[in-house]
């Protein structure tokens, strides 16, 4: 099941709660480590970064979330925040609220068995985006994920951007620009049109 259907299915469970929509300038704290959650969030539009500060006031940018991507989901089960959610870029959240969810899932075994299995699958796809990330030179990382999302003729598929590489390594689009000019130029890609990319067997 997909982010967007599993917020959906969730959503119509928390009837008559609605989810509501947050919207976040640049720089603009959505909540604040030691803050209660404010309950399950998908990001609709926008980059979310989930930043821990240590007790010498030294801030670490743990988890990056994109569109269609929720985050800090374990805070839901939390008595506080472990971490600041800050607007990286202007953003829109989608936010269930917390009391409304915990509810759902407390009279419905089968719902929370469904949210169970998504968290494990979230958690699975976040480990591989960390090790994707941590793969150095770009290069290699972009070339990683191509093998992942390429379609049956080596092809981007149309309905995944191709900034949406960008996001999955955490880069800025620039530095995605350059390092696919590179691998371009190596003959590891092609660029046939606008926006896409073919992965070189």
């Amino acid at each position: 099941m997909s982010t967007v259907d599993f917020f959906a299915e969730l959503s119509h469970n928390c009837a008559p709660a609605k989810a509501r929509r947050v919207m976040l300038n640049a720089g603009e704290v959505l909540f604040r480590q030691g803050e209660t959650s404010p309950g399950f969030m998908k990001v609709h539009e926008g980059r979310i970064d989930l930043v821990r500060w240590s007790e010498t006031g030294r801030s670490i940018r743990i988890h990056a979330a994109g569109q269609g991507e929720t985050f800090a989901e374990a805070s839901l089960f939390a008595e506080t925040c472990h971490c600041d959610a800050v607007a990286r870029t202007p953003a829109a959240v989608d936010l269930l609220p917390r009391k409304a969810v915990l509810d759902a899932l407390a009279t419905s075994p089968d719902l929370a068995q469904r949210f169970a299995a998504y968290l494990s699958k979230s958690l699975m796809q976040s480990r591989r985006l960390l090790e994707l990330r941590a793969t150095k030179p770009l290069t290699e990382g972009i070339i990683a994920r191509l093998i992942e999302v390429v379609d049956e003729n080596d092809d981007l598929p149309e309905d995944v951007p191709l900034l949406s590489l960008a996001q999955d390594l955490d880069v800025t689009a620039p530095a995605l620009y350059r390092a696919l000019a590179r691998l371009e130029k190596q003959g590891r890609v092609i660029r046939p049109a606008r926006g896409r990319v073919r992965l070189v067997s």
